[in-house]
C-alpha cells in the first residue's frame, strides 16, 4: 500500500499533464503548477507512515536484505 502511494505521487510527478487531465499535454507551461520535487514527494509518503507501522519494521532489515526481499536465509550476524 505504501509502496502504491509512492508510485502513484512518482507518476503524479513523472507525467503531470496525465495525472491533471490533459492526456496530451493539453495547456501550456504558464498554466501548469509547478510540481513538487522528488525529495518533496518522498518526504511527505514518509511522513505518511503510522508510528507503529514504523516500529514493526525489522531491526536487521538493511544488513538482512536479501532475505526479507528474496526470502534466501538470513546471513550469520
Amino acid at each position: 500500500m505504501l509502496i502504491e502511494e509512492a508510485l502513484e505521487g512518482l507518476q503524479e510527478y513523472a507525467r503531470p499533464e496525465i495525472a491533471n487531465g490533459h492526456p496530451n499535454g493539453g495547456g501550456s507551461k504558464e498554466e501548469q503548477e509547478p510540481s513538487d520535487s522528488i525529495l518533496d514527494i518522498f518526504q511527505s509518503a514518509w511522513e505518511a507512515i503510522p508510528e507503529e507501522d514504523l516500529e514493526d519494521l525489522p531491526t536487521d532489515l538493511a544488513a538482512q536484505h536479501d532475505h526479507y526481499i528474496y526470502g534466501i536465509p538470513k546471513r550469520p550476524a
